[in-house]
């Protein structure tokens, strides 16, 4: 019930009413005795009768009663009255963080500062045992700086870090009534809404969420109800700060978003913490006035754009004009965007289609025509002092270009071959023949060229070769799905970082070309690193934003904890590699870009899709009754096998393997089979139970189909010491066996439906071709494909096979029997479906042979922009480094 203005409480005389909430009202009051206006918190009368309410009540005022902090709203008195109890606090005038926000976010230094402030507050009631547990803009007032209002929810740790009184979530109905805390939502830490125990971690949270509002203006989670909010909470990534406001810079995208950690085991574990490393970004961070450039409205992810090429070719023309003794200009950005007719190649062959000399000076990348249908990519020149990109001849169907040392020569690989060409002109020259589906370069001071091949074959390899040619030493080998990616040599010229491991999951490694070993770079954590003259690696883990981490060259380990630098960079097809260049003279050139995930669409046999299940799919498997598909899931965020129920449109999450590669139905339709690295597994189609070993093996298994009786798997196994790819057959009780074992690499196999055939694809002609040959044995051999094939699939009825011929589908007549026989291949359509290096089946047919299930990427836009960053390392984006767990120094980058 609201008291009047002239009422009493005690000593205290009511002005005015103030507020209301979910425990208690609010008065603005006057100490008669004191001569001092006062808030007052009352417990209303109808309530008090609540003994839940009530101990909440006491509990607050025992809470506040421990602080006495300049950010803390100081507790004066507490009284009772005729059964009502009420709170006398210290009167605060001004507006609450909630109403500045409505204006719009705060200037970056003043949101810094409250930060600061709010953490500091934070630090003293948790060093005394209290967890807010209700901190958000409305809690917070700012009056010459802020305070932190109401300890109602305020939970009391004793020594032992259990709480008084109860554990139940906040969201409990008759604390704070049915609803009541809708407004709180966006600020309350996951084991809040899911009714844990709370600690400090909470207001970690809290404070994260908190303080992205301050810097963006918008909130971190949105929902439009009660239940779409706490999903949000659980389950979302906010948006990058940096990529909301460009304004803030990159290096507070880590610091919010370890606050905002979903596990509290993963966040700043105590505001002191908070409150060290946010004084530290203040004091260490970039002026935001040293940006040149402005911000691109077209696209919301390109973070900074001259609007003219005029402007840009000045800014870079004055800096490459400048003599040695000027001071260094702050850093540029400037927009490269491709001639008229030009765009940018983007497919796994080409791999990242840019490179910078060592000066900074000069931009060579990889292009083809958007007039020609089927034009042949080149390598263009462009310096950036000139608006003109030119041609280099001879290098037609060149990928992966990497310049020499001194800048005079450019590198880069074309069909099997790796050559050379001068930047002055002339005709390249050939190094040394390579295998297929290259993964990358890096040419030495002393002459050496390290590069990679054989990605998403049967084996990959780390090569060397010398710069003036000559036979070609492999370093390393790796299984193909496992990969060797990106090679750089280091400045001490007998360390190779490259990548190894599978897409979601690959790692930086470190080899020694003196002393011929090779080891996962220690703490290197997830990505393909680069080195940076700064002392830093730059990597981009599978769905994150391009961090730096400090790196110490000479012992070879990565220090401290790495900080996101670059976000919405565009990676290579089917490689966690990112789009872009780094400069010995720090210049920077990247693409901005965002890679679709596949997913699964039904096709006719005239190539028109519909799509299915949005989710990321490969490899997809229908069951022998066409209502179910199995699927391979492989994202930054989930990753196993799953299952599609084409009738209701929803998908089962059938395992959690990490390995789990390619899929296999059971001809009964109640098991699958899958394989990785650990051999291959036997899993119930609906998930009822856990998967059980069928084979276990150290070489990577690969189900491919299962004979019509149900008796036999046939799997590729992948053995890089020996023949690479072969065919094995595994029986569901017994040994396995082989099947075709040879030098070249065979994969693929698919049993006819009558089992007496199997039908695979060999390179053993050079290119991948389909044939068919006899089960269990035979002689025999049948070649169908006509102009080179990957994974052939049977119809069901067993008269007509399948396979992709690059994007194509391709289809034969066949003749089961006694006497095999097969037409002329005929095109069944063409279309922008995924095709993988490996060849495995990224596709099936349905029962009735009329539709087909694959996986889909949606059409990307053209790729015809190149963002470029001159005088990059002084940009200053802070970087930790940290010995013995011991904060020593921090370098930038």
């Amino acid at each position: 019930m609201a008291r009047d203005s002239g009422k009493r409480l005690g000593p205290y005389e009511i002005l005015a009413a103030i507020g209301a909430g979910g425990m208690g009202e609010v008065y603005k009051a006057k100490d008669t005795r004191l001569d001092r206006i006062v808030a007052i918190k009352v417990l209303p009368e109808h309530l008090a009768e609540s003994p839940e309410r009530k101990q909440r009540f006491e509990r607050e005022a025992k809470a506040i009663s421990q602080l006495n902090h300049p950010r803390v709203c100081t507790l004066f008195d507490v009284g009772s009255e005729d059964g009502i109890e009420y709170l006398v606090m210290e009167f605060l005038e001004g507006e609450t963080l909630a109403e500045r926000l409505k204006k719009g976010p705060l200037p970056l230094d003043q949101a810094l500062e409250y930060g600061a402030q709010i953490a500091d507050g934070l630090d003293k009631a948790h060093r005394a045992g209290i967890v807010h547990r209700d901190l958000k803009p409305g809690n917070v007032m700012i009056r010459d700086g802020i305070k932190l209002l109401d300890f109602g929810l305020a939970k009391i740790v004793d020594e032992h870090g259990s709480a008084e009184g109860s554990d139940a979530p906040t969201r409990q109905k008759g604390l704070t009534g049915d609803h009541a805390i809708l407004g709180t939502l966006q600020y309350m830490a996951p084991e809040q809404l899911e009714g844990k125990s709370v600690d400090a971690r909470a207001d970690v949270f809290a404070f994260g969420a908190v303080l992205y509002e301050m810097l963006t203006g918008v909130k971190a989670f949105e929902g439009e109800s009660q239940a779409s909010l706490i999903a949000a909470v659980l389950k979302n990534e906010p948006r990058p700060p940096s990529s909301v406001a460009t304004r803030v810079p990159m290096v507070l995208d880590r610091f919010v978003q370890k606050c905002l950690a979903k596990s509290r085991d993963d966040r700043w574990q105590t505001a002191r913490d908070v409150t060290t490393e946010l004084e530290w970004i203040r004091t260490h961070r970039e002026a935001p006035e040293n940006k040149t450039a402005v911000a691109s409205k077209g696209r919301p992810w390109s973070r900074w754009l001259v609007p003219a090429a005029f402007v840009a070719g000045v800014l870079v023309t004055a800096w490459m004009g400048r003599r040695n003794d000027e001071v260094s200009p702050s850093v540029t950005r400037v927009v490269i965007t491709l001639p008229h007719g030009q765009e940018l190649v983007d497919d796994p062959i080409a791999g990242v289609p840019l490179a910078l000399s060592p000066d900074g000076r000069t931009l060579v990348y990889v292009a083809k025509s958007t007039e020609a249908e089927g034009a042949a990519r080149s390598l263009y020149l462009r310096p950036l002092d000139s608006f003109e990109s030119t041609a280099i001849a001879g290098t037609e169907g060149g990928s992966f270009p990497f310049f020499s040392p001194d800048g005079e020569w450019i590198g880069f690989f074309t069909g099997r071959e790796l050559k050379k060409v001068a930047l002055s002109g002339g005709a390249p020259s050939s190094l040394s023949p390579v295998e297929s589906f290259v993964g990358g370069a890096s040419w030495g001071r002393d002459g050496t060229i390290v590069y990679s091949t054989g990605v998403g074959r049967r084996s990959a390899h780390l090569m060397r070769v010398s710069q003036n040619g000559g036979e070609a030493e492999r370093l390393f080998s790796a299984v193909a799905v496992s990969g060797v990616l990106q090679p750089r040599i280091l400045p001490d010229g007998v360390s190779v970082l490259f990548g190894h491991g599978a897409v979601e999951s690959i790692r930086t490694w470190v080899y020694d070309l003196a002393g011929g070993s090779a080891r996962e770079l220690d703490a290197g954590g997830l990505g393909v690193a680069l080195y940076v003259p700064t002392g830093h690696l730059l990597r981009a883990p599978w769905g994150a934003a391009v961090e730096a981490v400090a790196f110490d060259a000479r012992r070879r380990v990565s220090r401290g904890n790495p900080v996101p630098i670059l976000h919405d960079v565009m990676r290579a097809r089917g490689r966690s590699v990112p789009f872009l260049a780094v400069s010995e003279a720090g210049t920077l050139a990247y693409v901005v870009g965002e890679r679709p995930e596949a997913h699964l669409v039904r096709v006719d046999r005239k190539g028109n899709a519909d799509q299915l299940a949005n989710d990321s799919s490969h490899g997809p498997r229908i069951s022998p009754d066409g209502n179910l598909v199995a699927y391979n899931v492989q994202t930054a965020t989930a990753r196993g096998i799953r299952v599609y129920d084409i009738a209701r449109g929803s998908s089962t999450h059938v395992t959690v393997e990490h390995d789990a590669t390619l899929v296999a139905w059971k001809p009964s339709g109640d098991l699958l089979v899958y394989g990785g690295l650990n051999g291959l597994f036997l899993v119930p189609a609906d998930g009822s139970r856990s998967e059980e070993p069928l084979r276990a093996s150290e070489l990577m298994n690969l189900p491919e189909s299962w004979s019509p009786d149900g008796g036999y798997i046939a799997f590729t196994q992948i053995d890089t010491e020996t023949t690479g790819l072969d065919i094995w057959i595994q029986p569901l009780s017994g040994e396995a066996f082989p099947f075709l074992v040879t030098p070249a690499g065979e994969s693929a196999a698919q049993f006819s439906p009558d089992g007496r055939y199997i039908a695979y694809q060999s390179d053993e002609s050079g290119v991948n071709e389909i044939y068919v040959r006899p089960f269990p044995e035979g002689d025999a051999r049948f070649k169908i494909s006509s102009a080179g094939g990957m994974a052939p699939v049977w119809s069901r009825t067993g008269d007509e096979l399948f396979y992709r011929e690059r994007t194509a589908l391709m289809v034969v007549d066949v003749a089961l029997g006694d006497d095999f026989a097969a037409s002329r291949p005929r095109e069944l359509f063409d279309g922008d479906f995924v095709v993988e290096n490996t060849g495995h089946p990224y596709y099936d047919v349905a029962p009735d042979g009329q539709s087909f299930v694959m996986s889909q990427t949606p059409r990307d836009e053209p790729l015809t922009e190149i963002q470029v960053v001159l005088n990059w390392f002084d940009e200053r984006v802070q970087v930790p480094i940290v010995r013995k767990e011991r904060f020593i120094c921090r370098s930038s980058i």
